[in-house]
């Protein structure tokens, strides 16, 4: 992931953002996908994932 920005940063909470992803849609072809990804520093887990179409 090629960017990040604090989601809460006194409580240690990042977004982590990239664009190098591709899911197929629903005729077949690939597309381009910017995800996201919120991650808590403090327990070291995932707290959401999103995906939509696009590039950064």
């Amino acid at each position: 992931m090629s960017r990040f920005r604090w989601l809460d940063q006194g409580a240690g909470a990042l977004t982590y953002i990239g664009d190098k992803i591709q899911f197929q849609n629903g005729f077949g072809a690939w597309q381009n996908h910017i995800y996201e990804c919120d991650y808590d520093a403090g327990t070291g887990k995932p707290i959401e994932v999103r995906a939509q179409p696009g590039r950064l």
